[in-house]
């Protein structure tokens, strides 16, 4: 749990921090998926209970051992629930207590009733069928399989006419966050940012000051040097609205790095990655806020101050692990959003994912500061 300092203890305290984070408004979008969590059965025992691959490397060399050969693998399904990232990051603020529009493929015409299981806190608007994602988990990490026909035939023009845009205008209008997530595995990413930049974003109304901008990339394994170039010049633009945040997972911070760097050399340590992003953007000029990078042991943010970094330890027994990086996102933004400094923000972060990979859920507030 995130321990704050000893004048802020009591009950009241965390019912006023409650009563702030209730009061803020987020915007997400764009994805939508229907995450199926499953398990593959390594072998059974004399009695019928399942053996399972635990580790990563392990499946991987049974794979490569039977290359050229036939075989088939048997899962085990665990749970079948909401996925994506923006509709796991939305309901995990919404529990914290943030109203959030959520904008993305949750079903169409009617929302996926798998979708309702949101909290209440959260408004949805659709544009298409969500997505069909098969979660593979591990103990130490996951493999995630995704069927995005009808989010992929989704491009900016659809999603306007079909939202409308009075309506995407009233949406991304008068909020605290917005976040914009998965840009990786939707096809038409960066033509929704350029569409939001262009005709929604000047014509929005209310903010006093700038929002936080969340933007988490998800694996870019599969994309080009010039179109991740051309994703990180947006954010640019978005800097003219937004406070950005970029945030990173160790994978795709690796990609981003060598994008930028592009020397060949090798990856350094989290911290030394998140500055050298941080300073080759070049965005100190221009409105970046930070760049965050997680893990599932140690996370780092670096930004105009200097690198704060915190550990935390390493979970050997997760419940769920698909969606812990969405989960982190929200506890450090949300702590962001109550005025915490930059070190807390990383400690809310494990806190809030520790919660969700042992309990498979995202925390109410109270679950998570102790005092």
């Amino acid at each position: 749990m995130l321990v704050l300092n000893s004048t802020e203890k009591g009950d009241s305290r965390i019912a006023l921090l409650s009563e702030k984070l209730s009061a803020k408004k987020i915007a997400l979008g764009f994805d939508g998926y229907i995450d199926s969590i499953v398990r593959i059965v390594k072998s059974k025992r004399e009695d019928g209970s399942q053996v399972y691959f635990e580790d990563s490397a392990e499946f991987g060399g049974y794979i490569i051992e039977k290359a050229d050969k036939n075989f088939s693998l048997e899962l085990e399904q665990e749970l079948f629930k909401v996925g994506g990232n923006m509709p796991i990051t939305a309901n995990a603020f919404a529990r914290l207590g943030c109203k959030v529009d959520c904008v993305g493929a949750l079903g169409l015409p009617d929302i996926h009733h798998i979708f309702q299981q949101m909290s209440a806190n959260c408004t949805l608007y659709s544009y298409a069928e969500p997505g069909m994602s098969t979660a593979v988990e591990f103990r130490n990490s996951k493999m995630m399989m995704a069927e995005s026909t009808q989010i992929n035939n989704a491009d900016w023009p659809y999603i306007r006419e079909t939202i409308g845009i009075s309506q995407l205008r009233t949406i991304f209008s008068e909020k605290d966050l917005i976040g914009l997530l998965n840009w990786s595995e939707l096809a038409h990413s960066t033509g929704v940012w350029r569409g939001l930049l262009d005709d929604v974003l000047p014509f929005t109304t209310g903010n006093v000051s700038k929002p936080m901008g969340l933007f988490d990339l998800s694996d870019c394994s599969k994309k080009t040097h010039a179109q991740l170039m051309e994703a990180l010049e947006l954010l640019h633009r978005f800097s003219k609205h937004w406070e950005v945040v970029l945030s990173l997972n160790m994978n795709e911070s690796a990609l981003i790095y060598n994008a930028l760097m592009q020397n060949g050399k090798k990856v350094p340590g989290i911290a030394d990655t998140a500055k050298a992003i941080f300073d080759a953007i070049g965005f100190n000029a221009v409105g970046l806020h930070k760049v965050l990078v997680h893990h599932s042991t140690e996370a780092c943010c670096c930004d105009v101050d200097g690198v704060s970094q915190r550990t935390t330890q390493k979970l050997t027994n997760p419940r769920l692990l698909t969606g812990a990086g969405d989960n982190f996102n929200t506890g450090f933004c949300a702590a962001l959003l109550l005025e915490m400094n930059t070190g807390e923000a990383l400690e809310m972060g494990h806190s809030i994912t520790r919660h969700y990979i042992t309990h498979a859920e995202s925390p109410h507030l109270a679950q998570v500061l102790h005092y």
